[in-house]
């Protein structure tokens, strides 16, 4: 039998549209989809020598519109997906796919190297790689030790193409020779009116099983190794798609390129781990030099920021390799199946770098340290580890869940192992960056602020005193008129700060539940005016800073940083929960200086002015809490 394209009889059941969920799930980063799903793949295949790399070749490429298989046939398709003419977003979509049919078709083959291929093509057999790619939906990869799967991540090709349309081709290591054709579509019908799934095949049999030799689609190409062929048909238009393709390889694989377990080719460009470095400086020099946001910015300082902490080239990285009896052995965990490393330097992202198996970029694990400055990497390698935290991985593998855990029974105990490693992270990090409190003071000129330890002032009880997320240091209770007052819950009364100035009082005008907060004698603060909040920059700036907890019974603390410019500054506190943040009410608030002025501020929002760039900033301020709380500051520049 000729190859055709098959569709095939819905029989009266669902009715596809155009807001496929699996192509939607990856349409709002298409490129990075496209590269992380199938470098993953190519990652969880079968080696064919343990001891070299898997390789991953990207190649954008055009071919006259005649070479796309069963072209004819397959235009008169998209013509009978065109006839549903009262769903606006089919026309969208397949007036776009014929007006791409017109020219010549831009093609991008993404192929893999050093991996078994399409085993099972000859056959088709539920359950072979090759029907778990080309045929099964929602299956797993059965691989306990593999990133991810062949199941949501394979629609990530058919984003990237305005045809809705991929070919696979393979050479599996038996030798066996396959291609086949799928198409996306969405239910159209067949001239004799039969309803279609919208789901098209190109194929040689009734079966739509693959046809027995390669596909003949890109003329400058012939494999002739083991491997598996991707071709996206209508690639979408990028201004820049080798810049985009090596972006994205680079921030989602450096973990597993650095060790030697990845190389990409990228248009004939390659990238290894003995050229990582400058790659990575030429994403940097571009994106610092050209005219890209904020965000940008911060993701490529990041991500050279991790390469010089694998690289070990500064003198403040630490490796620790995770012991079972610090974290894991509860779990069933050996000694060494992690490692963590950590890097302590100025303006830095205060986030661990979440990896496992192969090493690709799962997330970047925050609420660790809110006051110092440091990067991390965890390299999750053991596959007894690798197989637990599996188990709670979202299936865009960005995120751990345990309610996501298909086993109900194991959702209890995935929650505290996570728990707990947060827990771990936390002390690790807590532990290296420790300093003295007297080093603080000294930086900080902080100390005048904090109780004097004078002995003839003891009432007999300690408070403890704390600079959060760093140090814990004892102190004694004053007696002086100057301590802060015990007060009831609804007494209003002007707050005054341990062993300081009493200041000015500013307070805050904030709603809290049902009630009002902190209307006491000091100066009540204008409410931020809405032009004013629209003159700052969505962007976060990051700072130097350090928190001080003055009295945390009173909620009195005082907060420092390094002005990073001359310009307002707006600030905005929060609680940091495990899930989500919380906005901080900030009932009274006073600079400690003469320069910095608090223009307006409501609910957990200042903005200052007055400030000038590398200035110490000092500001005391008393929240709703009367126990300690992880909290963290978020400061936006003003844009003029």
């Amino acid at each position: 039998m000729l190859a055709k394209w098959h569709s095939i009889p819905n029989n009266d059941g669902l009715i596809k549209g155009p807001n496929d969920s699996g192509i939607c799930t990856f349409s709002g980063f298409a490129i990075k989809s496209l590269v992380r799903e199938t470098i993953q793949n190519a990652l969880d295949a079968e080696k064919i020598d343990e001891n070299k790399p898997t390789v991953v070749e990207f190649c954008d490429f055009r071919i006259p519109v005649a070479k796309f298989p069963g072209i004819e046939e397959f235009k008169v398709i998209i013509d009978k997906c065109l006839e549903n003419k009262e769903d606006n977003d089919i026309q969208d979509i397949f007036g776009n796919a014929k007006r791409c049919l017109g020219n010549d078709i831009r093609v991008l083959r993404i192929s893999d190297f050093n991996t078994c291929g399409l085993i099972g093509a000859d056959d088709g057999h539920k359950g072979s790689k090759w029907s778990r790619l080309v045929k099964e939906l929602g299956t797993a990869n059965n691989n306990q030790g593999s990133q991810g799967s062949f199941g949501i991540g394979k629609a990530a090709p058919f984003v990237c193409s305005e045809l809705r349309t991929v070919f696979y081709s393979s050479l599996d290591k038996n030798g066996i020779k396959s291609n086949i054709g799928v198409g996306r579509l969405v239910s159209f019908k067949e001239s004799d009116g039969e309803l279609t799934t919208g789901d098209i095949f190109w194929s040689d049999s009734n079966k739509k099983t693959a046809i027995m030799k390669l596909a003949d689609i890109d003329d400058n190409f012939i494999r002739n190794s083991c491997g598996t062929d991707i071709y996206v048909m209508g690639m979408r238009e990028e201004s820049d798609l080798g810049f985009e393709i090596k972006r994205a390889v680079l921030e989602n694989f450096l973990v597993s390129i650095w060790s030697d377990k990845l190389e990409v080719n990228i248009c004939g460009e390659k990238i290894n781990k003995q050229n990582l470095g400058s790659h990575i400086e030429f994403i940097y020099n571009k994106i610092k030099n050209s005219n890209y946001n904020k965000i940008d910015e911060e993701k490529i300082e990041d991500l050279n920021n991790y390469y010089i902490l694998l690289e070990n080239e500064s003198g403040n990285c630490h490796t620790i390799s995770i012991k079972a009896e610090d974290y894991g052995s509860e779990f069933g965990f050996a000694d060494d199946e992690a490692v963590l490393l950590i890097m302590e330097a100025e303006n830095l992202n205060r986030r661990i770098l979440m990896t496992r198996g192969a090493g690709m970029k799962l997330f970047e694990q925050k609420n660790i340290n809110g006051s110092a400055s440091f990067t991390g990497i965890l390299l999750m390698t053991d596959p007894n580890m690798n197989r637990e935290f599996r188990k709670m991985e979202v299936a865009s593998h960005d995120k751990w869940i345990p309610d996501s855990c298909k086993n109900p029974k194991d959702r209890n105990r995935l929650n505290k192992m996570y728990v707990d490693l947060r827990k771990y992270l936390r002390g690790q990090v807590n532990s290296i960056l420790e300093k003295s409190i007297s080093e603080i003071n000294d930086a900080y000129g902080v100390s005048a602020f904090l109780p004097s330890d004078n002995t003839n002032d003891l009432d007999g009880k300690q408070l403890e005193e704390k600079i959060i997320g760093l140090v814990k240091v004892s102190g004694e209770k004053h007696n002086k008129s100057t301590k802060t007052k015990v007060r009831n819950k609804k007494e209003k009364e002007q707050m005054e700060f341990v062993d300081g100035e009493q200041g000015n009082g500013i307070n805050v005008s904030t709603t809290r539940g049902s009630g009002k907060h902190g209307h006491t004698k000091g100066t009540k603060l204008p409410r931020i005016p809405g032009e004013m909040e629209i003159g700052f920059r969505e962007e976060e700036t990051h700072v130097n800073q350090r928190v001080v907890c003055i009295n945390s019974a009173q909620g009195i603390y005082m907060y420092i940083f390094t002005a990073p410019s001359n310009k307002k500054e707006k600030l905005e506190f929060f609680v940091n929960g495990e899930q989500y943040d919380a906005k901080l009410s900030i009932l009274e608030i006073e600079a400690i200086d003469d320069t910095t002025k608090i223009i307006c501020g409501e609910e957990n929002k200042v903005i200052l002015s007055g400030v000038r760039k590398n200035m110490i900033v000092k500001l005391r301020f008393k929240i709703p809490f009367e126990r300690y709380c992880k909290w963290e500051v978020k400061h936006y520049e003003a844009k003029k």
